[in-house]
């Protein structure tokens, strides 16, 4: 096996997320699933009309062409990131979520925003709630920071 085709292997891999409604939703690095879905969203195509310097459609591989956000000042060819429509927002934030392993709010945030745009994305991030993770969880508080000891009550034996 080739350096590629063991990539090629781990993306293969990756773990396909049921719905509601027993079916599988593709994976977020499936670029004609995400164009087809941006393609339905109104709200991208208007924003691609308004905001043709910001929401830039760009080319991934031979029939595939996504629309991207560029904040202004940044380089329109290295900082770019995928714009996500409405409707699988939750979708995407639920397959992160699985795939890095159940992590906390600011892990999986800063994995998703690193080329993933939508307005509200933090706001649905922070929302996201995982049925397994709460079953799991804790309960009470954490313990936080702890005092400092002091060592002459430790080698005394002092409390």
């Amino acid at each position: 096996m080739t350096e590629y085709d063991e990539l090629l292997d781990c993306f293969l891999n990756l773990p396909e997320i049921t719905t509601g409604a027993n079916e599988t939703m593709p994976s977020p690095l499936n670029f004609e699933w995400l164009q087809l879905k941006q393609s339905q969203d109104a709200l991208i195509q208007s924003w691609v009309q308004k905001h043709p310097q910001t929401f830039q459609t760009r080319p991934f591989g031979d029939n595939v062409n996504l629309v991207t956000h560029v904040k202004q000042g940044d380089d329109p060819n290295t900082d770019w990131k995928i714009v996500l429509s409405e409707n699988i927002i939750n979708q995407v934030i639920k397959w992160f979520h699985q795939v890095l392993g159940h992590p906390g709010n600011n892990r999986m945030r800063d994995a998703i925003q690193a080329r993933y745009y939508h307005p509200n994305l933090r706001k649905y991030i922070d929302n996201f709630t995982c049925a397994i993770c709460q079953k799991h969880k804790l309960s009470g508080r954490p313990y936080g920071l702890l005092p400092e000891r002091d060592m002459l009550e430790l080698i005394l034996g002092k409390k």
